[in-house]
């Protein structure tokens, strides 16, 4: 049997707000970036090499969308109540699933880092929006 992959079969969810599976920007459109190695090692004098779990699970997470996705007005109003409320009303949930696969990427706590930098063309831009996750836990 072959294996499909198929982009449209990953869904988001951000701070409890699913992202439709349309609209994402050509190419690269999910990256994941982790803060630090899950190991750092030291080397002593004679080469033996010691090594040390981090347990600094930050990642971020950057998607793009297309410039006029309907899911990017829903973001900013999130970014917008989060850094004009107390308490981070932007924080929530995040949830990446490949729903015809294993990919499961998920952390209680997640909020926007930071809203697309405006670009404007001739041709539509990307947009791409920064998500940073307190402990990402995942599996592919």
């Amino acid at each position: 049997m072959a294996n499909t992959y198929d982009p449209k079969a990953y869904s988001l969810v951000i701070a409890g707000i699913p992202i439709p599976a349309k609209g994402y920007a050509d190419g690269e459109f999910i990256k994941i970036d982790w803060e630090v190695d899950r190991y750092t090692d030291v080397a002593g004098t004679d080469g033996s090499v010691t090594r040390a779990l981090q347990h600094d699970k930050r990642a971020t997470i950057t998607f793009s969308t297309m410039v006029k996705a309907a899911i990017n007005t829903v973001l900013h109003t999130l970014h917008n109540l989060d850094v004009n409320s107390d308490g981070g009303a932007g924080i929530g949930p995040f949830l990446m699933k490949d729903n015809n696969g294993v990919t499961i990427y998920e952390a209680a706590q997640c909020w926007i880092a930071r809203p697309p930098d405006p670009a404007l063309d001739k041709t539509p831009t990307p947009r791409q929006w920064k998500i940073r996750c307190e402990e990402l836990e995942g599996l592919e």
